[in-house]
């Protein structure tokens, strides 16, 4: 008799662990000022500017860690680019490869198509009670209620200052979860929940509000 799921599923734990981590951080893009510019409707901003920053144009949050190649630690970028061992047949994928190709089309890595499958169900559901276009300056980060308030307080800055402090808060704990991938989980979700609540992966604002 061949194994049950669970059986299989216990075998593969830490690789499942591994590939939820590279989940949890594929959007790490979009704690950026510059993501949010890139979103924020042209027709509408208020800022005193006569548009976003030219840099805002060429933000691709899924080449973060390209942009950032001076700002992370080592030992973290190692951790992010380790190949994952997967089934006979699967190709290699790493962490970083989910995040820089989430949105790229015929990737040829399971692992990644498996994240983009997942992705577009979720965002499917995020954009539900959307409105097409994208808020004007200062973006509003709102609660399911409908409460809003001003984005990193209006200070968008502090969105890329927040993410250069994941990168230092997450060489350590990664050491860590190398080890113990089941026994560092819930440490690593904690760290990186914090900073990407910061942010806002969805810049649009919901259908029943007044623009």
């Amino acid at each position: 008799m061949g194994k049950s799921l669970l059986e299989q599923a216990k075998e593969k734990r830490d690789l499942v662990l591994w590939a939820e981590l590279g989940g949890w951080l594929h959007d790490l893009g979009k704690l950026s000022a510059a993501f949010i510019r890139s979103k924020t409707d042209r027709a509408y901003v208020t800022s005193g500017e006569e548009g976003p920053p030219e840099e805002s144009d060429e933000w691709r949050h899924g080449d973060v860690l390209k942009y950032d190649a001076q700002e992370i630690p080592d030992g973290l970028k190692e951790f992010l680019e380790k190949k994952l061992l997967f089934p006979e047949g699967w190709r290699e994928a790493s962490i970083a490869d989910m995040i820089a190709n989430h949105h790229k089309r015929r990737s040829k890595k399971w692992l990644v198509r498996l994240l983009q499958r997942a992705d577009g169900e979720d965002s499917g559901e995020d954009e539900y009670n959307a409105v097409g276009l994208h808020q004007r300056e200062p973006v509003q980060a709102a609660t399911v209620f409908g409460r809003e308030e001003p984005l990193a307080g209006g200070d968008l800055g502090a969105l890329d200052e927040a993410r250069r402090a994941l990168y230092a808060n997450l060489g350590s704990l990664l050491k860590q979860f190398e080890k113990d991938p089941a026994g560092m989980r819930a440490g690593v979700w904690n760290c990186i929940q914090r900073a990407l609540r910061q942010g806002l992966g969805k810049t649009q604002r919901a259908a029943n509000d007044v623009r």
